[in-house]
């Protein structure tokens, strides 16, 4: 822009000193035409005074050398005009010529210049509109910026709750621990003072000498305990923080292919030849409890002592679940049914889908129950099975 009206202002100086010199070319131009028309007055009276006087004796041929020599002067510097004015003519023409060229630049330059302003002014309001979408990006970054972190702020704050929690709940654990470890101490403590009493009681009563015999053998090991309560849920852990959005898969092809043709419907197939006669059901009997309450029975096996396992509730026999089944189990089965104990577990309907109900779950027998009812399950009827699980059992013979 600088340049611009740099250049603008030394075309309108130079414009204005054209047309001065212009100017004083037609000043001059003018004062040599009155100088010549006052010569050409000056040279018709001289003829005219010689012409009258032509005839005069008194006039002498020094006057007439002189005159002529004056009337030669004037006419060369007449002419010497004349040719000056010829050339500030031509000099005027091309100096107007110029002049015009420059007219005609500067209405190009003055154009340039209403489309350069028109330019800056489009430039001006795009930029306006940058700027307002610029501050509303920002304002819009700024919020989400805020809001991100009033987020995190709650997340820390659950996270430090939590924490809190968790440092809590370790020192009652502490705390539990110990007493736990003095009531125990308390106890072995109480237990020994009430094996010494025993000891001595019997001592006294028998008047046994108190000598120290060797030590006796190693007893055999004991019986596995009964399962201990479960513990207590742990605290949940802290929810992860939200995966990014996967890409988005490229669409699939959506032609669709035209219907084929409806084809012709078949000829109707032959009779097929009867069948042949079933056999009976004295391999497949199911085997029932010989108790007097009958409440199992094995169904499905090729031999009595064999087949899927099935219990009789509230009027209707159902079927047992594989879940936590093992060898223990099927032996208080078993014994329920006058065998002496199961050779084999089978899992996974070995011997087919039972219908009906599964009235037990989570079946855990401890081996000595007199029933299958006295063991540990979910309930009647609670299961999340299918009859895909259903239990088998093979009895000793």
């Amino acid at each position: 822009m600088k340049s611009v009206e740099k250049k603008w202002k030394i075309t309108v100086v130079a414009i204005v000193i054209l047309y001065l010199i212009v100017l004083g070319q037609l000043v001059f131009i003018i004062k040599l035409h009155g100088h010549v028309a006052a010569l050409e007055g000056s040279d018709h009276v001289f003829h005219e005074k010689l012409h009258s006087n032509k005839n005069t004796k008194e006039l002498g041929t020094v006057d007439t050398d002189d005159y002529s020599q004056i009337i030669h002067e004037l006419l060369k510097n007449l002419s010497d005009c004349q040719e000056k004015s010829f050339r500030n003519s031509d000099e005027l023409r091309n100096l107007y010529t110029m002049l015009n060229n420059t007219v005609l630049q500067c209405q190009k330059t003055e154009e340039d210049i209403e489309n350069i302003h028109k330019s800056v002014g489009d430039l001006t309001i795009t930029l306006d509109d940058s700027k307002m979408k610029m501050e509303y990006i920002k304002s819009t970054i700024s919020e989400k910026v805020d809001s991100i972190e009033a987020e995190i702020g709650q997340q820390y704050s659950y996270f430090q709750n939590a924490s809190t929690e968790v440092t809590k709940v370790k020192q009652k654990y502490i705390i539990l621990e110990e007493e736990m470890k003095k009531e125990v101490k308390t106890l072995n403590q109480i237990t020994n003072d009430l094996k010494l009493r025993d000891w001595e009681h019997s001592a006294t009563l028998k008047n046994l000498t108190l000598i120290q015999g060797p030590p006796g053998p190693k007893g055999e090991k004991g019986d596995t305990g009964i399962m201990g309560i479960p513990g207590i849920p742990g605290v949940r852990g802290l929810t992860g923080e939200k995966g990014e959005k996967g890409l988005k898969g490229s669409q699939g092809m959506t032609t669709r292919g035209l219907p084929g043709s409806k084809g012709e419907r078949g000829q109707k197939g032959d009779k097929g030849e009867q069948g042949e006669k079933g056999e009976t059901a004295s391999s497949t009997q199911a085997t029932t409890s010989k108790t007097t309450d009958a409440v199992v029975r094995l169904v499905g096996g090729r031999t009595p002592n064999e087949g899927r396992v099935e219990v009789f509730h509230l009027g209707q026999w159902g079927t047992v679940c594989d879940d936590h089944w093992d060898q223990k189990d099927g032996q208080v089965v078993c014994r329920m049914l006058g065998y002496s104990g199961a050779s084999i577990v089978m899992l996974n309907q070995r011997f087919g889908s039972g219908t009906g109900r599964i009235w037990m779950d989570d079946v855990q027998c401890l081996g000595f129950e007199r029933s299958i009812t006295e063991c540990k399950f979910l309930g009647w009827g609670i299961t999340n099975c299918s009859h895909r699980e259903d239990v088998g059992l093979q009895c000793t013979v």
